[in-house]
């Protein structure tokens, strides 16, 4: 597992990671992103519903995510696909 560190202004906040292969610098974003825009705790930005790029416009995402927000992305083109079990554990090979 790969950690960060997370800066505000040269002050260190806090380190934080994710495991998952190809899956881990996109649940970095994905942390960082759930911390910064939606105001989340850092546990419950560990434990938001993830989203992982495969190729061109493909996107799994787990079935946690609101179904309004899947169905929004299939409307921009993109090809869903609906993951089995947590992305982060799958790809840290734990389910």
């Amino acid at each position: 597992m790969t950690s960060s560190l997370s800066n505000r202004i040269s002050e260190a906040v806090g380190p934080f990671g994710v495991m998952g292969a190809f899956m881990q610098p996109q649940g970095h974003v994905q942390v960082i992103m759930n911390c910064l825009d939606f105001a989340l705790n850092p546990q419950a930005a560990l434990d938001a519903p993830r989203w992982q790029w495969i190729e061109g416009k493909t996107v799994e995402i787990e079935h946690q995510l609101p179904e309004h927000i899947a169905q929004d992305l299939a409307r921009r083109g993109h090809d869903i696909k609906w993951a089995l079990g947590s992305l982060n554990q799958r790809n840290a090979g734990l389910d």
